[in-house]
């Protein structure tokens, strides 16, 4: 779902600006190796289309998509990573620019 807003909403330029705000725990997420029940490899492909410069919009979308394995890790093994907080921060980030440009092309 998270996916869909940003895709909708968010603008390549915040992103950016996301992104380097975030950068510490987003080089954390990458190096946490996160492996998801069905074998995804969130951190790697993270990872890989920051190594191949990719859209700042796109680099989002595999960093909800490593949050939501931190989530899991939580919610259904009992797990609480150390990125749990530095996650928190970031998604806060996200979400409140992705619905101010929500609201903003709504209100227009």
């Amino acid at each position: 779902m998270i996916n869909v807003l940003l895709d909708s909403y968010l603008k390549n330029d915040i992103a950016k600006i996301i992104f380097y705000q975030n950068k510490e725990i987003i080089d954390e997420l990458i190096k946490a190796d996160l492996i998801g029940r069905n074998g995804a490899t969130p951190s790697r492909n993270l990872k890989d289309i920051i190594e191949r410069k990719g859209d700042f919009k796109a680099i989002m979308n595999k960093v909800a998509l490593c949050v939501f394995e931190v989530r899991n890790s939580l919610f259904h093994r009992g797990e609480v990573l150390s990125l749990i907080n530095g996650c928190n921060s970031l998604m806060r980030d996200l979400v409140n620019k992705t619905l101010e440009a929500f609201l903003e092309r709504t209100n227009a």
